[in-house]
């Protein structure tokens, strides 16, 4: 069985070199907890029924990295990150942008309920985020 990188079930810790990923990975897992199941993965995945998610709420997630730069770039990728999803859903995010394929890939399982869901909880925590 291959192990998810972004499965919000498992604890990790990742230390890796510069430019192999990591930021990428966090923030992933990061807008997994957020919407209370693993949107994005690898392989195979199911997600439990709606009414048995368990989201966490920005304020309930902590990320720690060794440097303030490490930290603001990990703000600003989590924060584009949900952005790009929203304007996914919303049908504005170019096919050519960076994030599209993931997001693509996160939603070809979902359904409207689910994708109102998951637009709904992460405009909720971009609300929070900005203020």
């Amino acid at each position: 069985m291959k192990l998810n990188k972004f499965d919000i079930f498992n604890h990790v810790s990742i230390s890796a070199g510069a430019g192999s990923g990591k930021t990428y990975t966090l923030s992933r897992r990061y807008i997994n907890i957020l919407v209370g199941f693993n949107l994005f993965f690898e392989g195979e995945t199911t997600h439990p029924p709606l009414k048995e998610l368990k989201p966490s709420r920005p304020s309930e997630i902590v990320t720690i990295t060794y440097t303030e730069a490490g930290a603001l770039e990990m703000k600003s990728r989590i924060f584009s990150l949900i952005q790009n999803v929203i304007s996914f859903i919303a049908g504005t995010l170019d096919e050519k942008h960076n994030d599209y394929a993931s997001i693509h890939e996160a939603f070809e399982r979902l359904d409207g309920e689910w994708r109102e869901y998951v637009q709904g909880t992460l405009e909720d925590s971009l609300r929070y985020l900005s203020s």
